[in-house]
Formats: structure tokens, C-alpha cells, sequence
């Protein structure tokens, strides 16, 4: 499998941009209630250096999600590759790749 790396940072940047139209408030918003997710509205705390205004699992749509898990099953196509591509923690990419374990 071929992967243009410009053309998925790009679908990135379109993919956190629709996840922001879809937020419930506006990312310069002052009446935003502090340490919450302004994309799902529950609890958050924004640590220092956080690259994200939000959870991280919130930054970007599932489909943008499974497209990465597809994408990543490629054996041309690794989480550093990708990671490095559009600008994000290896850690951040392999949490949208890996569904949430439910207890």
C-alpha cells in the first residue's frame, strides 16, 4: 500500500476541523466551563503542554479513527511514519487506533 502522508495530514486537519464545528462551544469561547471538554462537554483537565483543547479521543471523528486503523494495517505503514506525518505523539495515534476496553 502506497501512502500519501500530505494528503493524510490533510485529511487530519479536515477531521479535527469537523470534530471542532461539531463541539459545543467555540475553542475561544470565555464562558467555556473550566476543566470541561468543549467536544463532549464531560470533565477535563487540561495539562501543561497539552497539544488538544479537549480529550484526546475527542480531538478528531471515528471515522477518521478507522480509517487510521486501516490504514495501519499496511505492513508498509507504521505508527511512527504515521505519527510523524501529521504532527502527533506516537501515544495520541495509538490511542484512536485501539478501541476503549469496557469494564
Amino acid at each position: 500500500m502506497i501512502v500519501d502522508l500530505d494528503v493524510l495530514r490533510d485529511e487530519f486537519r479536515a477531521a479535527m476541523s469537523l470534530a471542532s464545528q461539531r463541539a459545543h462551544w467555540t475553542a475561544d469561547d470565555p464562558s467555556l466551563p473550566p476543566d470541561t471538554c468543549r467536544y463532549c462537554g464531560r470533565r477535563w483537565q487540561r495539562w501543561a503542554g497539552a497539544q488538544f483543547d479537549g480529550h484526546t479521543a475527542c480531538v478528531v471523528p471515528g471515522e477518521f479513527k478507522q480509517r487510521l486503523r486501516e490504514l495501519l494495517q499496511s505492513s508498509t505503514v507504521t505508527y511512527e511514519m504515521v505519527a510523524k506525518a501529521i504532527g502527533v505523539p506516537d501515544p495520541v495515534l495509538r490511542s484512536w487506533t485501539f478501541p476503549a476496553r469496557r469494564s
